[in-house]
């Protein structure tokens, strides 16, 4: 009887647990609200065994995961901030990656860039307490423990910084992606519904739109999701020549100037114009990153009525060479970028980033791509100096370059590009 009677109490104890446990609802945090101490076990790079939030010192979050390129082009400026106001200041990446994954990644990172970045991994909390669907993704809270802000990369700048430290009001845009997808409508699209089922029926998904309003371009190379089988590549605001760049190449840097359009001058838009943007999105089985890009680029052709092929031809660019008394950074140190009033300073910056700075994306600053014949290591570091009026003043470049031993000129070289022409 006593046995039964004691095991009665335990079932009892189990029950009421477990009725805890499952009427728990987690905290979601938003602007305003003052968030409470919370622990992170699993992190890279950090100082210590666990990460311990506590009020006292201001706090951004930084939501990344390893295949967002966006993101990863963050962590030069994350890391200038948080080395500039370390006393008053942490920022501290975010990631549900598996932290075998992350530490690789990030070791992989330090080397290339010499930039040491900490980050909590294999996350199921913060994301639960600070909810969204696309990174980059950054939550400010300040000194008092509350929530200040909630923003996309833009806003990242020492100004807002030095706001969120001295308690400041921070009257920025909400990063807000809150949509009612709770229930399924007998017209909800088939790949909705079978996406919350695992893809068990899935063969192919392609989607191409318009411009999306209310959110920043990023596009992402194929990547595979184990759980559910599938490869996808996703494409939110990029123009024609940049969707054309990921289905041909899958590089972001591939210069705009290296797309040409033969007979179809219809489809050479303004790239500044968010009406000629487009968004894109495909979902396929299996990992095979190959057909992935080959898919695309067939239905591209296809829903544009383009054929698209890629060729070498001589093309006019931009050449770099040394020249005499070259100046170099040593490698080991840190990238910073000074603003003034007067000029942008960017000190021990890695070749290879310093030259796609000027040819990234669908409106780069230069017209024409750089080809690198220095023969220098892409990783090897120097400083430059630019007036803040003339990002885009070619010449201005040519001499800022000049100062540190190195010759930039206008010739042609062969190169790969991409035709498109009509069908």
């Amino acid at each position: 009887m006593n046995n039964l009677n004691f095991l009665y109490k335990i079932f009892m104890l189990l029950y009421i647990a477990a009725l805890s446990l499952t009427g728990a609802k987690a905290q979601v945090y938003g602007i305003g609200d003052t968030v409470e101490p919370f622990n992170a076990k699993y992190l890279v790079n950090w100082k210590q065994d666990e990460f311990a939030y506590k009020k006292g010192k201001a706090l951004i979050l930084d939501f990344w995961a390893t295949w967002c390129s966006p993101c990863i082009a963050q962590f030069p400026k994350t890391d200038s901030l948080k080395n500039k106001f370390s006393e008053d200041l942490e920022i501290m990446a975010v990631t549900s990656d598996k932290n075998a994954v992350v530490s690789k990644f990030l070791t992989t990172y330090e080397k290339n860039f010499g930039i040491k970045v900490a980050s909590v991994t294999d996350d199921q909390l913060l994301k639960r307490y600070f909810p969204h669907r696309q990174i980059p993704h950054y939550v400010w809270i300040n000194k008092e423990g509350v929530v200040a802000a909630i923003t996309t990369p833009e806003h990242l700048n020492e100004e807002n910084v030095r706001k969120l430290i001295a308690g400041d009001k921070l009257s920025l845009p909400l990063k807000n992606e809150q949509e009612d997808v709770a229930t399924y409508k007998v017209l909800s699209p088939l790949i909705q519904i079978d996406e919350s089922r695992g893809f068990p029926a899935l063969k192919s998904y392609y989607y191409l739109g318009n411009f999306q309003k209310g959110t920043q371009s990023f596009s992402t190379t194929p990547f595979f999701d184990k759980t559910t089988n599938t490869n996808r590549i996703r494409a939110i605001n990029l123009s024609l020549s940049g969707l054309y760049k990921l289905a041909c190449i899958g590089l972001e840097d591939f210069h705009t100037s290296r797309v040409i359009y033969e007979g179809i001058a219809e489809h050479k838009k303004d790239h500044i114009i968010k009406k000629n943007y487009f968004s894109y999105d495909q979902i396929i089985p299996g990992n095979n990153i190959e057909e992935a890009y080959d898919k695309m680029k067939k239905f591209l052709d296809l829903e544009f009525g383009i054929r698209s092929e890629l060729q070498n031809r001589d093309m006019e660019c931009l050449v770099l060479k040394t020249g005499k008394g070259i100046k170099l950074s040593p490698f080991n140190l840190k990238e910073e970028t000074i603003e003034t009033k007067d000029s942008t300073i960017r000190n021990n910056l890695p070749l290879e980033n310093l030259l796609s700075i000027w040819t990234y994306g669908d409106s780069p600053l230069f017209p024409l791509a750089i080809v690198d014949e220095t023969g220098l290591d892409k990783r090897q570091k120097l400083s430059i100096a630019l007036p803040l009026k003339e990002k885009t003043d070619l010449e201005g470049m040519i001499a800022a370059l000049k100062k540190q031993g190195l010759i930039l000129t206008r010739e042609y070289r062969e190169m790969q590009v991409i035709v498109l022409s009509k069908k």
